[in-house]
Order: C-alpha cells, then sequence, then structure tokens
C-alpha cells in the first residue's frame, strides 16, 4: 500500500493519488491531511504559523471570517449556541480545516471554535486559498478530499448523535411510563392507606355509637311492649272495652297518611254529613267511613257526641303514639344494624353475605336523603356469598351517595339484584342527568370527582376505591350513562381470590384481637 504523503511530480498523475485514496482507500485520511499541509506550505512560500493557548476561541458563531485556518497540531472543540446553553457538537469530528462552513454561500460560520489544547495554525486568507487552488490541481484536489472527509466525520457524528438522542428519548419515555405507573400504583396505595384508616375510624365509631345506642333501644323498646300490653289490657278489662280496643287498633294499624288523603277524606265526610267541624273530628278519630260515622252518633245529643269523640280521639291518639313508638323503635334497631355492619368492615371473610341484606342497611342509613327519591327494589332471588360485607356496604353507600348528589336528592333509584354464574351482579341506576363521555374513562381515576373541584369526605371513598374493593372481592364494577339514566354494575364471585382470603388470615394470625 502507497502511504507516501507527496504528491506526484506531474499534475496529471494527481487524479490517480486522488483515487487511490478515495475509491480504493490505499492512503490513510492521516497521510493525506499531511500532504495536503505540506502542500499547502509549499504553495504559499512557508507563512508563518499562529501559536495559541488552550481555551482560546479561535472563530465566533456567526462571524464572517477572512480565511481559513488549518490545524497543524493541538485540538479545537465546535460548539453551538441554543435556548438552553451552549452545547458541545464536534471534538474528535472537528477536522483539520477550521472555518470550514464559511466557506459556503452564506459565509458565516455555523460554530464557536475554541481551542481546548494549546495549537499551532496555519491561517489562510480566502485570497490565498483562491491563488493556489487555481494554480495548484494536485493540491486542489486534495483539499477537496480533505473537505469531503472532515465533512464525512461531522457528518457520522450528526449521525451518531441523532441515534443517540432517540435511543436516550426511548429511555425517557421508558422511565416516564414506568414512573407514571409507579405514580398510579402509589396513588392507589396512598388510596388504600386512607381507606384503612378511615375504615379503622369509622368502624370504631360504628361500633362504639351501636354499643352506646344498644342499651337504650332496648329499653325503648321493652318500654314499648310493656304499654301496649298493659294499656290494651286496662281496656279490655273496663266498660265497653271491645269499642274502645277496636279505636286503638285501628290507630295502632293504620299507617300515616298523607295531607292531600286527609282532604280528600275530610272533604268527602263533609259532604256526607253536612258538617265541616264534624268531619274534622271524626278524622281525628280515625273515622273516616260515612256508615260507621252515623251509627256511631245515632241518638246521642249534642254533649254526648261531643264527650264521645273527645274519648274516640284521645284513643286514636293514643294508638299513633303507641304505632310511632314502636316503628321508631324497629327504625333506630335497623340503624344500629346497619352501623354494625360498617363495624365488621375489615374483619375476617364472612360466608352466607346476602348483598340484598346490605343494600337494605345502606338504604336505611341514608333514608334522611331518600325523602324525595323514589326507590324501587328489583331483587331476584341470589346466592349467598362469601365476602367482606362491611367493605360491601361502603361500596353500595359511595354509589348510592353519587346518585344522590347527581339526581340533587330528586328523582327515582333503581337497586337491582340477579344471579350470575354461582355469584351475584347489583345494578343501581339513578334518573340524573349522566356522566359527559370525556369523564367517563377517568371516573375511577384516584381523586377524580366531579362535585365541584372537590372531594366529599362522607361516607363514601370514592370510585377508585370502590374498585379497589370490588377488584380485590374477584369482581369487576362497570358504569354505562346516558343523559338520564346511569347504571354502576358491580359483579362479585361466589368467593373472592385465594390471595384476599390468604392475606385476611395472615392479618388475623397478626391480630388476635380480631
Amino acid at each position: 500500500m502507497d502511504t507516501n504523503p507527496n504528491p506526484p511530480a506531474h499534475d496529471t498523475d494527481s487524479g490517480d493519488y486522488v483515487s487511490r485514496a478515495i475509491l480504493r482507500h490505499e492512503v490513510d485520511d492521516t497521510a493525506l491531511e499531511e500532504a495536503m499541509i505540506a502542500d499547502l506550505d509549499r504553495a504559499l512560500g512557508h507563512p508563518a504559523r499562529r501559536h495559541v493557548e488552550a481555551g482560546t476561541v479561535l472563530l465566533q458563531e456567526g462571524e464572517k471570517p477572512s480565511g481559513i485556518a488549518v490545524l497543524i497540531d493541538g485540538q479545537v472543540e465546535l460548539t453551538k449556541t441554543t435556548p438552553e446553553g451552549e452545547l458541545l457538537v464536534h471534538v474528535a469530528s472537528t477536522g483539520r480545516i477550521i472555518g470550514l462552513t464559511s466557506l459556503t454561500r452564506t459565509g458565516r460560520a455555523s460554530f464557536t471554535v475554541r481551542a481546548t489544547s494549546d495549537a499551532t495554525l496555519l491561517p489562510i486568507s480566502f485570497a490565498e486559498l483562491d491563488r493556489v487552488l487555481r494554480e495548484h490541481p494536485a493540491l486542489a484536489h486534495r483539499f477537496v478530499h480533505v473537505l469531503v472527509l472532515s465533512l464525512s466525520r461531522r457528518h457520522r457524528r450528526a449521525v451518531e448523535l441523532q441515534v443517540e438522542n432517540t435511543r436516550l428519548a426511548r429511555s425517557l419515555a421508558e422511565d416516564r411510563d414506568r414512573l407514571e405507573q409507579t405514580l398510579t400504583q402509589l396513588e392507589e396505595a396512598q388510596s388504600q392507606v386512607v381507606q384503612s384508616a378511615r375504615m379503622a375510624t369509622l368502624g370504631e365509631l360504628a361500633a362504639g355509637l351501636a354499643h352506646e345506642l344498644n342499651n337504650p333501644l332496648a329499653a325503648l323498646t321493652r318500654a314499648a311492649e310493656f304499654i301496649t300490653s298493659d294499656v290494651t289490657d286496662l281496656l279490655a278489662s273496663g266498660p265497653d272495652g271491645g269499642w274502645r280496643m277496636q279505636a286503638l287498633e285501628r290507630a295502632r294499624q293504620q299507617g300515616p297518611m298523607s295531607t292531600a288523603e286527609q282532604r280528600r277524606r275530610r272533604a268527602a265526610l263533609a259532604e256526607a254529613l253536612g258538617d265541616r267541624d264534624l268531619a274534622e273530628r271524626l278524622l281525628a278519630a280515625g273515622i273516616d267511613d260515612v256508615d260507621e260515622a252515623r251509627s256511631l252518633l245515632e241518638g246521642l245529643d249534642a254533649a254526648e257526641r261531643s264527650a264521645l269523640l273527645t274519648e274516640l280521639e284521645r284513643l286514636h291518639g293514643l294508638g299513633e303514639a303507641m304505632r310511632n313508638l314502636r316503628e321508631s323503635a324497629d327504625r333506630i334497631s335497623g340503624l344500629v344494624q346497619g352501623l354494625r355492619s360498617y363495624a365488621r368492615a375489615g374483619r375476617d371473610l364472612v360466608g352466607g353475605v346476602d348483598v340484598r341484606e346490605g343494600l337494605d342497611e345502606t338504604l336505611r342509613l341514608l333514608a334522611h336523603r331518600l325523602e324525595h327519591v323514589e326507590v324501587v327494589r328489583h331483587y331476584e332471588e341470589v346466592p349467598e356469598i362469601t365476602a367482606h360485607p362491611g367493605e360491601l356496604n361502603q361500596v353500595w353507600t359511595n354509589i348510592i351517595v353519587n346518585a344522590l348528589d347527581a339526581m340533587g336528592q330528586r328523582g327515582r333509584l333503581d337497586v337491582a339484584t340477579r344471579p350470575t354464574d354461582g355469584g351475584v351482579e347489583v345494578a343501581i341506576t339513578d334518573s340524573g342527568p349522566g356522566i359527559p363521555p370525556e369523564n367517563l374513562d377517568r371516573i375511577f381515576e384516584p381523586h377524580f370527582t366531579t362535585k365541584g373541584g372537590r372531594i366529599a369526605y362522607g361516607l363514601g371513598l370514592g370510585l377508585s376505591i370502590c374498585r379497589q374493593i370490588v377488584r380485590r372481592h374477584g369482581g369487576q364494577i362497570d358504569i354505562d350513562s346516558q343523559p338520564g339514566r346511569t347504571t354502576v354494575r358491580v359483579q362479585l364471585p361466589p368467593k373472592p381470590p385465594r390471595s384476599i382470603a390468604e392475606g385476611n388470615d395472615h392479618a388475623s394470625r397478626e391480630d388476635p384481637s380480631r
């Protein structure tokens, strides 16, 4: 291989030299660059060199130089100014010719050139370069070849940077995805911690409240039974006990009457008897049948009639009070039972759970918000399942509270159950305005809320927690929404996955108090 850096004796042979260097690679790049420098030095008459120290700026970006410089020894770097600061572009790929890009039509430097070590340069003005290239064709060939080599190195470096940027971008994207996944997991873990803490607090409060209510409730229930028994015995043993007992029992068995119904019956009595005041008193005594009223009052003078009606009104009021006492005791008993279901949250899995009972307990607890809501139950026979009843009641509570909020406490709420492959499906449908499509996909995200940008901390824990509870039970929760109708469906298997059961057993072993 011919590595002689000296040019051929005649220009006609320089083409063969360039061909061997470019096409056949028989001359290495360094030898070619050294030969070009030697040619330039001879052609220019051995001009003075320029010696610079490390850190010297040889060419400023955007500057329009008067010539180029050939690097004889030393090292330089090329940097580019960016909005983020100075970016290092080339070091090893800089090449021998400084001011390379200023040879373009713009004539301005694209980079800032700075010496990174003490260096020696051969400065050449554009006029001198033009003259020697015209006078020495062999030198021109070598100069062009060195230009091509320099551009090739810079191009390869640019490609390498692009490849590296692509790899880094992909790596950053993967890191971002992992971070997002980790953030989601952290949010879910945080939600679970919040849920566990709130469930524990709620369970303690519910258990304490249920315990405190239990004794007065028992006393209230016994008192209601004693009063009913004693009053009925006293009435039955007295004179005319039959009609008095009948008046009392009528009031005990009758349900509450709406104001509209009272007006209708009063008007009918007043029209039949021709006496509005009398109709008012008869209705207060629980009598709304015209024939019964006439039979009761027949043959009585005004004083006797007034005395009888007064006694009937008192008996009717006493019967209503006894009925209200019994119903209030039953209602408090139902609320205490509902509170106990929350107190069971976080304890061992329970077999034989009927989701319909949990739904009814939840509806009883939320009765104060259902006064203007039509609640329709569609309960099919469903199998009992193994579950955490307190956690499931949290799910029902949150879904129903969301439905009531959506409806503005007015509308229709349908609660349905049906069997599914040994498990059960619960569907809760409200007549609210529906969930916008853009929010439907985000409804289960942690901390996402449509309640005026705030998170409500009531009995509900958010749909993300509901989904976690349902998934831990091996089930799934879905929402279907359109204007005027939103349905939340929860499907639960006969038993939760083995992992939840094993985790629960482990927790029980750690906490013997359970």
